[in-house]
């Protein structure tokens, strides 16, 4: 899983951001860049390292997980396309970069262990980059990345807590 995780995030920043957006916005080179290195920390701690593995637990986080998981999966690409953006252009997860984040927050919820924080900085970054553009730029799918992006982040980040403290669920 980390080593698809490290793929998507890879191809969303060099393909995506670097050869497509680039075109759009000056900004995507540092957008692509970001993506990049999100791509080489889940092959460095997840793929070369196994410090990060995916279980589902039927817990709010196993299900606040599987739910982003889903939504970045099925909801995301049909909200896409009833607002116009229809195949090939729907935002697809592994390619699009909300419903990459997205699913990225989701298994970050179905780690094992607790997430090494360095695997939250550029999704929450781009939670809130992309979530207020698509506020400004009118981009409905993309939407979800301010309330669920930044919301499945803090969850996160309170698992990690109580793995820390040692309390379960």
């Amino acid at each position: 899983i980390a080593t698809c995780l490290a793929a998507s995030w890879l191809w969303t920043g060099v393909v995506y951001h670097m050869m497509y957006f680039t075109t759009i916005e000056g900004a995507a080179w540092a957008f692509g860049a970001a993506f990049a290195m999100q791509g080489i920390l889940f092959a460095w701690t997840g793929a070369a390292r196994g410090r990060i593995r995916f279980r589902f637990s039927p817990n709010l986080y196993g299900w606040a997980g599987l739910g982003l998981v889903i939504f970045s999966l099925a909801v995301t690409p049909l909200i896409g396309s009833l607002t116009g953006h229809g195949w090939p252009r729907a935002p697809m997860f592994g390619v699009a970069p909300a419903p990459t984040t997205l699913f990225t927050v989701g298994m970050l919820l179905l780690s094992e262990r607790r997430v090494p924080l360095h695997l939250t900085v550029i999704p929450l970054l781009w939670c809130l980059i992309g979530g207020t553009a698509a506020w400004l730029l009118n981009v409905p799918e993309d939407l979800a990345l301010l309330l669920a992006g930044v919301s499945g982040i803090a969850l996160v980040l309170r698992k990690n807590r109580r793995a820390a403290l040692g309390e379960r669920g």
